[in-house]
């Protein structure tokens, strides 16, 4: 069969049309999820096991493949003729029923981007080290107990996201990753982060919500091209002094922690536009936020009603002290 002719049959199964793309005479773009639809939008999600299966191995017919979209489709297990898709760089299997690694993943070469998150796996075997063109790693919401300690040996590692797993150690060989721009750890009981992380000097967006975490290190102000920071949830109470030196940072969130001031430093950050600081220990606003130059948006709601709301104004264009506005707060 031609790849049209595979693509008609997949849609005479489904009943509906997918997204994908040709070049040519071959499909290297598949997705069976419905753009339009946000949380059921897997096209299989109430399909059987078998009309599943069936589907699955007519994809695996599209030699050329090399994007794959099969989230959010209630999928338990994945036939393993999925290898035979050599050229693939980019596979979601997010938001399924998995609770073991498919092995035909060991097979894909040339993958680049992987989404595992929000399934059921607890066991990342190491031999997930041997896709070395892996540049995305998506392992959140998962069970993992402990995670094999071996990242450094992916080069072109970029981004990786491992919250909301079960971890109790960090897989340290992470900050030996010089490559990586995105991390994103949270829903845990750590209780620190390493000094290590300062290795990490291409990293652009940090992630480390909902821990027990009380201070962060002197050595994530080392950070210097980092652009975003969301650390809301945890029970941080002081920040580094040298914060100020994040000269690229325009986003930072540490809303529901234990803070009381900033640091002096904190008026070099003359790039910051946004800033959630609610839900802290603060009795007076912190007079830092008046030589925020750059700062466009701001919310400071405290449990302690002590705020004006004029001065706020003169700190930033836009800002909230509404709690229910903090429900909405993209940061």
């Amino acid at each position: 069969m031609t790849d049209k002719e595979i693509i008609n049959k997949i849609h005479q199964k489904l009943g509906v049309r997918t997204v994908n793309s040709f070049e040519g005479e071959f499909c290297t773009e598949l997705s069976l999820c419905n753009p339009s639809i946000t949380v059921f939008s897997g096209i299989m999600r109430h399909f059987t096991h078998m009309e599943k299966q069936e589907i699955l191995n007519l994809v695996s017919k599209l030699k050329r493949l090399r994007t794959l979209d099969l989230q959010k489709n209630l999928i338990a297990s994945l036939p393993e003729s999925l290898g035979d898709l050599s050229d693939l760089e980019y596979l979601n299997l997010g938001s399924n029923n998995l609770s073991e690694f498919p092995k035909f993943i060991f097979r894909l070469s040339k993958l680049k981007q992987l989404y595992l998150g929000s399934n059921r796996l607890e066991h990342l075997p190491e031999s997930i080290f041997q896709l070395s063109k892996i540049e995305s790693l998506h392992l959140h919401k998962n069970p993992f107990k402990y995670l094999p300690d071996a990242f450094d040996e992916w080069d072109n590692l970029e981004v990786a996201h491992f919250y909301l797993s079960q971890i109790k150690e960090y897989p340290m060989s992470i900050f030996n990753c010089s490559k990586l721009k995105t991390l994103s750890f949270g829903f845990n009981r750590f209780d620190h982060i390493p000094d290590e992380i300062s290795q990490l000097q291409d990293l652009e967006y940090f992630t480390f919500i909902c821990t027990a975490i009380t201070m962060l290190p002197e050595s994530i102000s080392e950070l210097n091209k980092l652009v975003a920071m969301r650390l809301f949830k945890n029970e941080i109470s002081m920040l580094p002094q040298e914060i100020g030196n994040l000269k690229c940072l325009e986003q930072l969130s540490i809303y529901d922690n234990c803070l009381r001031e900033l640091p002096k430093s904190f008026v070099k950050l003359d790039k910051l536009c946004k800033l959630n600081l609610s839900n802290n220990h603060f009795t007076s606003i912190p007079p830092q936020l008046k030589n925020l130059k750059k700062l466009r948006w701001l919310s400071f709601y405290q449990k302690t009603n002590f705020i004006d709301t004029e001065e706020l104004r003169s700190c930033s264009p836009v800002f909230s002290h509404d709690d229910f506005w903090l429900n909405d707060v993209n940061l």
